[in-house]
């Protein structure tokens, strides 16, 4: 049967439509800061209006000049009374500000904020659920800046910036609605720069979004060179490779600077376009309105509304118009987002899948094949069968497949055509969780985490109902098993102790027994090992060997390995060569009639080369 690999494809979204769901959890306090918003706007529409009651009520400076009709009544106050009212207004006006701006920030910030947390949270989830090829296919550090980088600008610009710039418009529109209702021959003036405005803007957001996106590119693979680079500082500092690694740094780093000067320059040049234009605009007003206060047509206060108005509404265009810099960014990180949380797993569980019972650990393999791109198999109708409990070595030449066959056990891949069965089972047919809680890996990399030993070691125990998952005398069980134990409590932190980054700090045998005593802990019933001796001293493979013996009994193994000894002691082996099977039998089987395994054997005992070479 043929296991499916993907899921149906699907058709590439718009970027942001990712941000939907998330949006509409945060309706309510967004809708808050949007009636905020508004509340911001009316202010500044209502801002310049006590200063009009000061200049046209109070002094009197033109006192025939047309005035406000619904104000008249201010006409018969005394100067004290009108000074009075136009002072309480400017701080009702502030203060009705301040309220209505502190609002938009908070709920705007809390919104955003949530809505990073959820959508970085799905983004790490979808990472985890994507399949070993896709990792091994991509670079670290280019993920983890759409993990961090990308997403924190997403937040930051997409949400807040929409709002900020929805009630922006809306101030403009309610500034440009008193201005009619004053003026409409000075508001058109006004107005007149608005369609160049627009076009410039539009013209310089697409050029923009163009230098952002190989921007955003530019900084992933920087941040991808640092990364390998400090990943692998003992090999550059063993070969003296800095000052190559400094000069590929540096070649990266200036990308990133010409990428990030022309989005500048793009951005630079919109600003003084914008501000050029309604500089003509503003001189347009002052020059026509000063004509219509001399004519009888306008009072000195309506001008000054309208000079208030003008300046607020320009401000709010070119806010705007800035505000196209980071919003040009952050659809080119919305655009890198989409890109990882659009690939479909490889491995995906069936409709209707069970979670599997405790396996026996009898595996079965009927006419596997497999290919990580169409046309290029990995394996070919692969066929064996063994009993639970038996111990499998793999062998065969370096890139023959070996990896890749035990890589079905926990379903890091699925068949591409034929069938793996656990206990009579296809396994497509369980969880993925349920599959893969009853395989223990011990790879060549033990693959620590920079945390304690207790924390390591109990990693092979999923914590279940809220409890740690392990205790400590099944951790100390597990470790003695492994022949680890009383290294440990010789510690002076003992289980405490804190290894370095991927175990740095402890030596190779001390990290694969400690990855040993971690799938002692799992209690799964099959195992798979792969090389997990390899590169270590005599002394330490003697102390890991005696652990995996401990480790391996009862327990169907699979064992990818070259050493001779560990072959010999196998049930069963398998040899692979070029994704087929070569042959597959008991080690004096083998021998009579496998020319490949003997070719191997013979080579080992010369001491030429190994069994996986």
């Amino acid at each position: 049967m043929t296991a499916p690999q993907a899921t149906t494809p699907v058709p590439p979204r718009r970027p942001l439509s990712h941000l939907t769901p998330y949006v509409r959890r945060e309706r309510a306090g967004l809708a808050l800061a949007m009636a905020a918003a508004v509340g911001v706007a009316a202010t500044e529409v209502l801002q310049p209006w006590p200063l009009k009651l000061v200049f046209d009520y109070a002094l009197r400076l033109h006192p025939h000049a047309a005035r406000a009709a619904f104000l008249r009544f201010l006409q018969d106050w005394p100067v004290d009374r009108v000074l009075l009212l136009a002072a309480a207004m400017l701080a009702v006006v502030a203060v009705l500000r301040g309220v209505f701006g502190f609002t938009q920030t908070f709920y705007l910030s809390r919104a955003g904020q949530r809505i990073v947390t959820a959508l970085r949270e799905r983004t790490f989830d979808h990472l985890q659920s994507l399949s070993l090829a896709f990792h091994r296919r991509s670079r670290a550090g280019d993920l983890l800046v759409r993990l961090t980088g990308d997403i924190n600008v997403l937040s930051d610009v997409l949400v807040q910036s929409s709002v900020e710039a929805s009630g922006r418009l809306l101030q403009v529109a309610g500034m440009a609605a008193a201005m009619l209702w004053m003026d409409a021959p000075l508001t058109l003036a006004a107005l007149a720069v608005l369609p160049f405005v627009v076009w410039v803007v539009a013209h310089y957001t697409r050029l923009i979004r163009e230098a952002t996106r190989a921007q955003r590119r530019r900084e992933s693979a920087i941040a991808s060179r640092a990364g390998e680079a400090i990943a692998h500082i003992a090999v550059v500092k063993a070969f003296t490779r800095e000052d190559e690694e400094g000069r590929r740094f540096a070649a990266e780093s200036g990308a990133v600077l010409t990428a990030g000067v022309r989005a500048g320059r793009m951005e630079s040049a919109m600003q003084r376009a914008v501000e050029v234009l309604t500089a003509l605009g503003t001189g347009a007003v002052v020059w026509m309105g000063a004509h219509r206060v001399l004519a009888g047509m306008l009072s000195p206060g309506d001008l000054l509304v309208f000079a208030a108005y003008l300046r607020q509404m320009y401000r709010p265009i070119r806010d705007v118009a800035n505000m196209v810099n980071r919003i040009s960014k952050a659809h080119a990180c919305a655009e890198r987002v989409a890109d990882i949380l659009e690939v479909q797993p490889e491995v995906v569980e069936r409709r209707g899948a069970q979670a599997a019972s405790r396996f026996r650990g009898g595996v079965e393999f009927e006419g596997v094949s497999f290919a990580y791109r169409p046309g290029e198999p990995v394996l070919e109708e692969i066929s064996f069968r063994i009993p639970s409990g038996a111990r499998v070595a793999v062998v065969g030449p370096t890139g023959s497949g070996k990896s890749t066959l035990v890589g079905f056990l926990p379903r890091f891949h699925d068949p591409t055509t034929g069938c793996v069965r656990v206990d009579g089972h296809d396994l497509g047919a369980f969880t993925l969780r349920s599959v893969r809680e009853q395989v223990s890996l011990v790879l060549q990399d033990a693959m620590l985490f920079g945390s304690t030993i207790r924390d390591n070691i109990a990693y092979g125990r999923a914590p279940t109902g809220g409890g740690s998952g392990a205790t400590q005398p099944e951790i100390e069980a597990a470790a003695r098993v492994a022949h680890i134990h009383d290294f440990v409590v010789s510690l002076p932190e003992g289980y405490d102790t804190v290894v370095g980054e991927r175990g740095a700090t402890l030596s190779g045998g001390q990290k694969q027994r400690v990855a040993v005593a971690r799938a002692v802990l799992r209690d799964a019933p099959i195992l798979v090992l792969d090389e997990p001796t390899s590169g270590l001293d005599a002394e330490s493979e003697a102390a890991v060997h005696a652990a995996l013996e401990r480790l391996m009994q009862g327990r169907t193994t699979f064992l990818i390995t070259h050493r001779l000894s560990a072959v010999t002691a196998a049930d069963w082996i398998l040899v692979l060569d070029r994704g087929r099977l070569a042959g597959q039998g008991t080690h004096a089987e083998l021998l009579a009639g496998c020319p490949l395994y003997r070719r191997l054997v013979e080579h080992e005992l010369a001491g030429h080369a190994s069994l996986a070479v």
